[in-house]
């Protein structure tokens, strides 16, 4: 999960991303309404991602620097 500089977020499910993927735009807040687990990430400052091993697994916060 990356909270981009600017506001922007993305979610990822830690597969590979292939320029042929299709990003799906939707409202931040139907994410966390679906996905209750992802709320202790809402305070996640931009320009930070978070990560985590498995579901229910602890999250690792780091600041994101794109390549």
């Amino acid at each position: 999960m990356i909270h981009e500089n600017g506001g922007d977020w993305q979610f990822l499910d830690g597969g590979p991303v292939d320029e042929d993927d299709v990003p799906v735009v939707v409202h931040v807040r139907h994410v966390f309404e679906k996905h209750s687990d992802l709320a202790v990430l809402v305070d996640l400052p931009d320009g930070w991602a978070a990560e985590r091993e498995s579901v229910g697994g602890e999250w690792r916060r780091y600041p994101w620097h794109p390549e």
